[in-house]
């Protein structure tokens, strides 16, 4: 038998009541109280010392991190992190008085509930219903490039979505990509889908003489000019790339 604070440690850092005193004594929790090695959240639910702002709203609501909070657990790259967490609570649910939150109304499986986190193709594209189109590409981008998980997942996700922000997810899942370099490049390329303007490829190698370079935007050859707010296509060794502005 462990001490109380391994058994909450074990468990993403909290536990009921009931659980403590099955996994160790109702003794063992009032002392591990009273040395300050857990403390009692609300009624029932006793959790580690230090856990973040976000993870202690969760478990005051009892409720699953999602959208731009998830996607932050997940380290996916954020334009503006959120003021509140945001929280997915079971539909028909009567939230309960508790922390500022945004709060959402869905079914969440079995192990999202336990880990109190959406998954990581689930936090994609509900960031997809919320986000502007720009944002939600840029985390779908990490997402795919660090191969946890699949263009196919995402598609397959919003194909099953209904209601508002649908249209927006399906684009951004049917858009999005891993061999993107940064969240500007695919701030970038969302511009451009946005415009139509098409025939761009993330990190084209060009041959150059001896070296080949990654163009560090959208398409062959193409730079982007902060002071001007010109995408620029340069003279290019690639046949058949005529030099264009894109003014942007």
């Amino acid at each position: 038998m462990g001490s109380v604070a391994e058994v909450l440690a074990h468990g993403h850092g909290y536990a009921t009541f009931r659980q403590l005193v099955a996994a160790t004594s109702r003794r063992a929790v009032a002392t591990a109280v009273e040395r300050g090695e857990i403390e009692r959240l609300a009624h029932g639910i006793y959790i580690l010392p230090g856990l973040s702002s976000d993870w202690l709203t969760a478990l005051a609501y009892d409720g699953v991190l999602s959208h731009q909070s998830a996607a932050a657990r997940w380290g996916l790259p954020l334009l503006v992190t959120p003021p509140k967490p945001h929280l997915i609570l079971p539909p028909k649910r009567h939230p309960r008085p508790g922390r500022p939150a945004v709060l959402h109304w869905a079914e969440t499986t079995a192990e999202e509930r336990r880990a109190r986190l959406t998954g990581l193709a689930r936090t994609v594209v509900d960031c997809a219903r919320v986000l502007p189109f720009g944002e939600a590409l840029a985390v779908a981008d990490a997402a795919l490039a660090d191969g946890r998980c699949g263009q196919e997942e995402l598609i397959s996700a919003t194909e099953a979505m209904r209601g508002p922000g649908r249209p927006n997810a399906s684009l951004v899942a049917r858009s999005a990509t891993g061999l993107a370099g940064s969240f500007l490049e695919s701030m970038l390329r969302a511009l451009l889908i946005t415009e139509q303007i098409s025939g761009f490829e993330p990190q084209v190698h060009c041959a150059a003489g001896s070296r080949a370079e990654p163009c560090r935007s959208t398409g062959c050859g193409c730079r982007l000019s902060p002071p001007s707010g010109v995408i620029r296509r340069p003279a290019c060794p690639c046949p058949g790339t005529p030099p264009v502005d894109l003014h942007l």
